[in-house]
């Protein structure tokens, strides 16, 4: 057996380490939860989700040589996680200042309109033209709990006389079965999300999109500042615009729609 000193040794492992320095050490984990075609499990025996946000990112992570893991809980408290560090990143959040102190936002822009959706009857029972309005006819407001959906809605939510009239639940489905009720008047989600629920819950004809839409901001990747360094993030754009380019970012928004 042939024997190398120890100082070669040392040697050859420091030159191995600075070789695959990102398949060796590289790891970050992805909050998820269910925000059908964002992130889902179509099957509860599923072993990763699936979904427009989680696709994106195992496709962006393969050419990083980044290990990509899930772990699913409420967007709430993964915006808490991510502040503290116990988890990497998250898809499909809004930018807004206070969450800068805490995150790196990638800047490529996904998702769709937030829009106000009610029962198909009520659309010409109430003339809305902003947040506003839901007070102006004391309307009940579905939202989900810890979801900013726009400034408007951050802004008017800190006010006691709406706050008053918001139910806040963690799962948006409960709020759409809520709605079906009457027990709710209307229900604020991401266009796109919205329509594939219904649909899937058999509502499509009887809760429809309203002409109101709440906020047009874009979502984005967001990154813990205490577990990623900016240029992870910058690394993670240059992968996501090569694939917007060659047609599989577009591939895999096709996928669910």
């Amino acid at each position: 057996m042939l024997k190398y000193p120890k100082l070669f040794l040392g040697s050859l492992i420091a030159i191995f380490a600075m070789t695959f320095p990102v398949m060796a050490q590289c790891s970050k984990t992805m909050a998820w939860s269910n925000d059908y075609p964002y992130s889902f499990k179509a099957a509860p025996s599923d072993i990763s989700p699936s979904g427009i946000n989680i696709n994106i990112a195992q496709a962006v992570f393969w050419p990083l040589k980044c290990t990509l893991r899930f772990t699913q809980m409420p967007f709430a408290r993964a915006l808490v996680e991510l502040k503290l560090g116990r988890i990497d990143i998250i898809g499909g959040a809004f930018s807004f200042p206070d969450r800068h102190e805490f995150a790196w936002y990638s800047n490529i822009e996904l998702g769709s309109p937030n829009v106000l959706f009610m029962h198909n009857d009520d659309h010409t029972q109430f003339s809305l033209n902003n947040l506003a309005d839901i007070q102006t006819y004391q309307l009940k407001l579905g939202a989900q709990i810890g979801v900013a959906y726009s400034e408007e809605y951050v802004k008017l939510s800190k006010k006691p006389e709406f706050a008053a009239l918001i139910s806040l639940n963690n799962e948006r489905k409960a709020l759409w079965k809520m709605l079906h009720r009457r027990r709710i008047d209307a229900v604020i989600a991401d266009l796109h999300t919205g329509l594939a629920e219904l649909k899937q819950l058999g509502l499509e004809e009887i809760i429809t999109p309203s002409q109101l839409v709440v906020s047009t901001e874009p979502a984005y990747y967001m990154f813990s500042k205490k577990t990623t360094e900016q240029s992870f993030v910058e690394s993670f754009d240059t992968e996501l615009i090569r694939l917007k380019n060659d047609g599989t970012l577009d591939a895999i928004l096709q996928r669910y729609r």
